[in-house]
């Protein structure tokens, strides 16, 4: 695995668990950032399973 997109997969699951940490936040849950958090989670589990495959 390259460290360049170690530390991108990295950067991806950051912003979005801090989206889904920042959605749930208030008491009401802002849907435009849950659903942003989750997609960017989705893309980096996907990045990292790819990256895996690859070892």
């Amino acid at each position: 695995m390259k460290p360049q997109s170690g530390k991108l997969i990295a950067v991806i699951f950051f912003l979005g668990g801090a989206s889904v940490i920042r959605s749930l936040m208030r008491s009401e849950i802002n849907g435009f950032y849950l659903t942003l958090g989750c997609i960017l989670l989705l893309i980096s589990v996907l990045m990292f399973i790819k990256q895996i495959k690859n070892i």
